[in-house]
């Protein structure tokens, strides 16, 4: 084997074991493990070690599920936590607690689809959602809005102005 497939394969295997590192680190384990490694645990123990370097955040409890952002035709509820970590002071004390996401490891965030029974009636949801804008003061002026569907980002809520040629992202998602 020459040197610059050895560097290669050394590179895959480590590309690999990134990847599970991550997967670990959020709490998925991959379904087939790298062939660096055959132990899902260490490379769980690795990420650990890795992201946190050996002083811990820990987890508040979940929040309460939030209101359904739909009453019917699907919406989402979400469930947040935080990330509380107390870093080392100059003479070894605790300082005070920190709100952060990287010092543990897991979600923060926990999302479920809800109401998802169809909507009686023919309104368009998006139609409805922009047209809530309607006659409301955007960039010093008010606009008929309805939803503009060619935007990069299809889950904001994407409308243009009725008779210009413009749409504004009015709630990212």
């Amino acid at each position: 084997m020459s040197s610059k497939q050895a560097r290669m394969e050394m590179w895959i295997s480590a590309v690999y074991i990134r990847i599970a590192v991550i997967l670990c680190a959020l709490g998925m384990v991959p379904a087939q493990t790298p062939p660096a490694s055959n132990y899902p645990a260490e490379l769980h123990e690795m990420a650990q070690q890795r992201l946190i370097k050996g002083q811990p955040g820990s987890w508040s409890a979940w929040s309460e599920w939030s209101a359904c952002t739909r009453t019917c035709g699907g919406g989402i509820t979400t469930q947040t936590r935080e990330c509380r970590y107390k870093p080392m002071g100059r003479h070894r004390r605790r300082t005070h607690s920190i709100v952060t996401q990287h010092h543990c490891i897991g979600l923060y965030k926990r999302i479920h689809i809800c109401n998802t029974k169809e909507c009686p009636g023919t309104t368009d949801f998006r139609q409805e959602q922009c047209s809530r804008y309607s006659g409301k003061e955007f960039l010093g002026r008010a606009y008929d809005w309805e939803p503009f569907m060619d935007a990069p980002n299809q889950c904001a809520l994407n409308c243009r102005a009725r008779g210009f040629r413009f749409y504004a992202t009015l709630n990212a998602t």
